[in-house]
């Protein structure tokens, strides 16, 4: 592009071979998409403000001199595989709608406004972040924060209807999450040092919650009365699941394999209604539960058997939730635990 393109409004340089690109040529462009087919890395010149750039996607640059305050109206801001930039400064693009970066290897600080009203989006993937503080988002629905390994301290302010949190492998100790009054959904994986979780005192939009964390020892579901999905899979320090009463009639899937004392445990309400005679297939169930408890710290010699259990009636299907109740919040002994399951259940075959 040898001479200026005062009128060009969206370019996309995804194939280009270019290695340098200059915006000065471009004073009006408003979409920018550069370097996702390259093999080699792309410099990047900003050195007048982009008042018009709305959207800029980056692959594989080298952003040496990328100051993001040239572009105050930037809505969409994709970063991905770019190197050299260790800091990047958002406080300045108020406007953000939506802002990913991804496996910028050297960015170790992000600095962010103190509040964004537009923000929809938020992703981090594979930086080397060690704080993150977010502040209010009003209109935040979407929050993604993958694989940053040093992040030891994040910090949020109030994000009214914030929807989708997905956290996987971070180093904070304390997620809290109670100014998330909204949320349905929160998939949180935690493999070395998350030992707290704080839900909203009211979270009744919550409706799935997929925890594997190695550490976490108690987990309160008071706030969350219309569960629908409960995945703990491998919380192998939890001891205790406060919960009250009732709190499994809204559940359609539950798995406490490796925590509470389960070797395996997997309940799936694979119908939600009562069960009918169908001259062609016959009854459908409504629920199977499997499960089997890890040998009992007390009486160790004692046989632990696996539990298979389909459930085709309605009024079983209560008895059954209730007896899980029970086992679930029965004490440390595996032994006392099968004894009142067993007594408990009574479930009618087909």
């Amino acid at each position: 592009m040898p001479v200026e393109c005062p009128n060009l409004r969206s370019l996309d340089l995804s194939v280009s071979k270019l290695r340098t690109f200059d915006l000065r040529l471009t004073p009006n462009l408003e979409e920018l998409r550069f370097g996702e087919g390259h093999a080699n890395y792309v410099e990047l010149h900003m050195s007048g403000i982009c008042f018009n750039l709305r959207s800029l996607v980056l692959f594989k640059m080298e952003l040496r001199a990328f100051d993001i305050r040239l572009t105050p109206n930037l809505r969409n801001l994709h970063l991905e595989h770019s190197k050299f930039m260790r800091t990047l400064d958002t406080g300045f693009t108020l406007n953000l709608e939506v802002l990913s970066v991804s496996c910028c290897d050297d960015l170790e600080e992000l600095q962010m406004a103190d509040e964004y009203v537009n923000l929809k989006r938020l992703t981090l993937f594979g930086l080397k972040l060690s704080t993150l503080t977010l502040g209010p988002c009003p209109n935040l629905e979407f929050l993604s924060i993958y694989q940053c390994r040093n992040l030891e301290e994040f910090n949020m302010a109030e994000c009214p209807i914030l929807k989708y949190i997905y956290i996987y492998n971070l180093n904070l100790r304390i997620l809290d999450l109670r100014l998330v009054p909204n949320l349905i959904e929160l998939h949180l994986t935690a493999y070395d040092n998350l030992v707290e979780l704080h839900l909203p005192n009211r979270c009744i939009n919550l409706s799935t919650l997929k925890c594997t964390c190695l550490k976490l020892r108690t987990l309160d579901l008071a706030p969350t009365p219309n569960l629908k999905t409960l995945h703990l899979h491998e919380c192998r320090k939890l001891v205790e699941l406060r919960a009250p009463i009732g709190w499994l009639k809204n559940l359609v899937f539950l798995d406490l394999t490796g925590c509470l004392g389960f070797k395996l445990f997997s309940f799936d309400l694979v119908h939600d209604t009562s069960g009918r005679v169908s001259e062609s297939r016959g009854v459908h169930p409504l629920a199977k539960l499997a499960f089997k408890l890890k040998r009992c710290t007390f009486h160790p010699d004692n046989r632990m058997p696996k539990f298979e259990i389909t459930c085709f009636h309605e009024e079983d299907l209560r008895s059954l939730t209730t007896s899980l109740e029970k086992l679930i919040s029965e004490g440390p002994c595996a032994c006392t635990k099968l004894e009142t399951f067993s007594r408990s259940i009574n479930i009618k075959d087909a």
